[in-house]
């Protein structure tokens, strides 16, 4: 309620909230830095083996065919329809 709320102090002035501020004051430790490297090492594997998936290929296969539609969608859009509403 923190933060639905700040807008009513002080006269409706809204608090300003640092976004750049980091969430925590200590430093990452080496314990810290190898426990990412290991997190972003088991992310690139779930993800190639997403990619090799009959799942994963359907997906690519899905967004492919968006963009195809989407491309196709704006070639009728820039098409010059001025003579169907003149004859």
């Amino acid at each position: 309620m923190g933060i639905l709320c700040s807008c009513c102090k002080g006269g409706g002035e809204y608090e300003e909230y640092p976004s750049d501020r980091p969430l925590s004051s200590q430093q990452p430790t080496a314990a810290d830095l190898e426990a990412r490297r290991q997190a972003a090492e088991a992310a690139e594997a779930r993800q190639a083996k997403f990619d090799t998936s009959a799942v994963g290929k359907a997906a690519r296969k899905a967004v492919e065919n968006v963009k195809k539609e989407r491309e196709a969608d704006a070639a009728a859009a820039r098409k010059d329809t001025s003579k169907d509403w003149l004859s």
